[in-house]
Protein backbone atom coordinates (compact mmCIF):
# COMPACT_ATOMS: atom_id res chain seq x y z
CA UNK A 1 0.00 0.00 0.00
CA UNK A 2 1.45 3.34 -1.11
CA UNK A 3 1.33 6.22 1.35
CA UNK A 4 -0.17 9.41 -0.02
CA UNK A 5 2.32 12.25 -0.12
CA UNK A 6 1.56 15.19 2.19
CA UNK A 7 0.14 18.23 0.52
CA UNK A 8 1.95 21.49 1.11
CA UNK A 9 0.64 25.02 0.64
CA UNK A 10 2.00 28.52 1.08
CA UNK A 11 0.15 31.56 2.37
CA UNK A 12 1.47 34.75 0.79
CA UNK A 13 0.35 37.22 3.44
CA UNK A 14 -0.14 40.71 2.00
CA UNK A 15 -1.32 42.34 5.25
CA UNK A 16 0.10 42.79 8.70
CA UNK A 17 -1.71 41.08 11.56
CA UNK A 18 -3.96 43.51 13.40
CA UNK A 19 -4.01 43.48 17.20
CA UNK A 20 -7.57 42.16 17.07
CA UNK A 21 -6.69 39.26 14.75
CA UNK A 22 -3.65 38.42 16.87
CA UNK A 23 -5.78 38.38 20.03
CA UNK A 24 -8.74 36.47 18.57
CA UNK A 25 -7.03 34.02 16.20
CA UNK A 26 -3.29 34.21 16.78
CA UNK A 27 -2.81 35.92 13.39
CA UNK A 28 -4.13 35.75 9.83
CA UNK A 29 -2.12 32.59 9.15
CA UNK A 30 -4.34 30.65 11.55
CA UNK A 31 -7.47 32.13 9.96
CA UNK A 32 -6.43 30.96 6.49
CA UNK A 33 -5.29 27.51 7.59
CA UNK A 34 -8.55 26.99 9.46
CA UNK A 35 -10.58 28.18 6.45
CA UNK A 36 -8.71 26.33 3.69
CA UNK A 37 -6.55 23.67 5.31
CA UNK A 38 -7.25 20.00 5.80
CA UNK A 39 -5.86 17.60 8.35
CA UNK A 40 -2.38 16.39 7.48
CA UNK A 41 -1.50 19.32 5.20
CA UNK A 42 1.58 21.44 5.69
CA UNK A 43 1.24 25.21 5.46
CA UNK A 44 4.05 27.74 5.29
CA UNK A 45 3.72 31.47 5.87
CA UNK A 46 5.46 34.11 3.78
CA UNK A 47 4.89 37.70 4.87
CA UNK A 48 5.20 39.21 1.39
CA UNK A 49 4.05 42.59 2.71
CA UNK A 50 7.32 42.60 4.67
CA UNK A 51 9.40 41.36 1.73
CA UNK A 52 9.46 37.68 2.76
CA UNK A 53 9.01 35.42 -0.30
CA UNK A 54 9.52 31.73 -1.01
CA UNK A 55 12.75 30.87 -2.78
CA UNK A 56 12.32 30.15 -6.49
CA UNK A 57 14.00 26.76 -6.08
CA UNK A 58 11.39 25.83 -3.42
CA UNK A 59 8.27 26.62 -5.48
CA UNK A 60 7.93 23.03 -6.70
CA UNK A 61 7.53 21.85 -3.09
CA UNK A 62 4.08 23.44 -2.99
CA UNK A 63 0.79 22.09 -4.27
CA UNK A 64 -0.77 25.54 -4.16
CA UNK A 65 -0.54 29.13 -3.00
CA UNK A 66 -2.99 31.48 -1.30
CA UNK A 67 -2.53 35.24 -1.71
CA UNK A 68 -4.31 37.05 1.11
CA UNK A 69 -6.27 40.27 1.07
CA UNK A 70 -4.54 43.53 1.85
CA UNK A 71 -5.30 47.16 2.61
CA UNK A 72 -2.57 48.07 0.09
CA UNK A 73 -3.05 49.05 -3.55
CA UNK A 74 -3.02 45.90 -5.69
CA UNK A 75 -1.70 47.94 -8.62
CA UNK A 76 0.81 49.98 -6.64
CA UNK A 77 4.51 50.07 -7.36
CA UNK A 78 5.81 49.20 -3.89
CA UNK A 79 8.78 46.84 -4.17
CA UNK A 80 6.98 43.94 -2.48
CA UNK A 81 3.95 44.34 -4.82
CA UNK A 82 6.26 44.25 -7.84
CA UNK A 83 8.01 41.15 -6.47
CA UNK A 84 4.62 39.53 -5.85
CA UNK A 85 3.67 40.19 -9.51
CA UNK A 86 6.86 38.51 -10.63
CA UNK A 87 6.23 35.54 -8.35
CA UNK A 88 2.65 35.17 -9.63
CA UNK A 89 3.82 35.24 -13.23
CA UNK A 90 6.28 32.49 -12.35
CA UNK A 91 3.60 30.41 -10.60
CA UNK A 92 1.23 30.79 -13.55
CA UNK A 93 3.92 29.70 -15.99
CA UNK A 94 4.51 26.65 -13.76
CA UNK A 95 0.75 25.85 -13.81
CA UNK A 96 0.62 26.10 -10.02
CA UNK A 97 -2.70 26.44 -8.24
CA UNK A 98 -3.19 29.97 -6.92
CA UNK A 99 -6.09 31.25 -4.85
CA UNK A 100 -6.31 34.99 -4.46
CA UNK A 101 -8.50 36.63 -1.84
CA UNK A 102 -9.57 40.21 -2.67
CA UNK A 103 -6.18 41.93 -3.15
CA UNK A 104 -4.73 38.54 -4.02
CA UNK A 105 -7.24 37.73 -6.72
CA UNK A 106 -6.72 41.17 -8.26
CA UNK A 107 -3.00 40.49 -8.53
CA UNK A 108 -3.53 36.92 -9.69
CA UNK A 109 -6.02 37.74 -12.42
CA UNK A 110 -4.13 40.83 -13.52
CA UNK A 111 -0.96 38.79 -13.95
CA UNK A 112 -2.78 35.93 -15.67
CA UNK A 113 -4.50 38.34 -18.05
CA UNK A 114 -1.20 40.07 -18.74
CA UNK A 115 0.47 36.74 -19.50
CA UNK A 116 -2.35 35.72 -21.84
CA UNK A 117 -2.45 39.10 -23.54
CA UNK A 118 1.27 38.91 -24.25
CA UNK A 119 0.69 35.56 -25.97
CA UNK A 120 -2.20 36.80 -28.16
CA UNK A 121 -1.57 37.80 -31.74
CA UNK A 122 -2.04 41.38 -32.89
CA UNK A 123 -4.99 40.32 -35.08
CA UNK A 124 -6.93 39.10 -32.05
CA UNK A 125 -6.28 42.39 -30.30
CA UNK A 126 -7.32 44.39 -33.36
CA UNK A 127 -10.54 42.37 -33.74
CA UNK A 128 -11.36 42.88 -30.06
CA UNK A 129 -11.03 46.65 -30.31
CA UNK A 130 -12.96 46.75 -33.59
CA UNK A 131 -15.81 44.86 -31.92
CA UNK A 132 -15.73 47.27 -28.99
CA UNK A 133 -15.95 50.21 -31.41
CA UNK A 134 -18.86 48.60 -33.28
CA UNK A 135 -20.75 48.03 -30.02
CA UNK A 136 -20.11 51.63 -28.97
CA UNK A 137 -21.46 52.94 -32.30
CA UNK A 138 -24.52 50.68 -32.06
CA UNK A 139 -25.19 52.00 -28.56
CA UNK A 140 -24.89 55.59 -29.75
CA UNK A 141 -27.31 54.91 -32.64
CA UNK A 142 -29.85 53.42 -30.24
CA UNK A 143 -29.51 56.41 -27.93
CA UNK A 144 -30.03 58.82 -30.85
CA UNK A 145 -33.10 56.90 -32.02
CA UNK A 146 -34.59 56.97 -28.53
CA UNK A 147 -33.93 60.71 -28.24
CA UNK A 148 -35.59 61.36 -31.60
CA UNK A 149 -38.61 59.31 -30.51
CA UNK A 150 -38.88 61.35 -27.29
CA UNK A 151 -38.68 64.65 -29.21
CA UNK A 152 -41.46 63.56 -31.61
CA UNK A 153 -43.60 62.48 -28.67
CA UNK A 154 -43.11 65.85 -26.93
CA UNK A 155 -44.12 67.73 -30.10
CA UNK A 156 -47.20 65.54 -30.45
CA UNK A 157 -48.23 66.18 -26.84
CA UNK A 158 -47.94 69.96 -27.20
CA UNK A 159 -51.45 71.18 -27.92
CA UNK A 160 -52.55 74.66 -28.65
CA UNK A 161 -54.57 75.98 -25.77
CA UNK A 162 -56.99 78.81 -25.86
CA UNK A 163 -57.26 80.94 -22.80
CA UNK A 164 -60.61 82.34 -21.68
CA UNK A 165 -60.68 85.35 -19.46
Amino acid sequence: MKLEEEKRFALLLAAKDSDYVKKMYGGYFNVFVKAFGDEGELWDLFRVVEGEFPKVEDLNKYDGFVVSGSPHDAYGDDLWVTELCSLLQNLISMDKRVLGVCFGHQKDFAEEAKAKMEKEEDDDDRRFWEKQEEEKKAGEEIARALNMKKKKKKKKNKKKTVGIS
